[in-house]
């Protein structure tokens, strides 16, 4: 009777679900307001697909 292979206990639902372990965050870098603008602006120019402006932006934040 195939009616009993459907009907599945509580139990065995809560085996199937695992949990995904986190991962520990990693502490936020703080960069000053003056870098972060310069973040910001080789982020969007990256983004417009200006890659070397946006490497030579981020070579002066290094």
């Amino acid at each position: 009777d195939g009616k009993d292979d459907a009907i599945v206990e509580p139990a065995r639902i809560e085996e199937k679900i695992t949990r995904k372990r986190s991962r520990p965050r990693r502490p936020k870098r703080n960069l000053p307001l003056a870098l972060q603008g310069l973040m910001g602006e080789a982020n969007l120019r990256y983004a417009k697909g200006e890659t070397e402006l946006a490497i030579k932006i981020c070579m002066e934040i290094i």
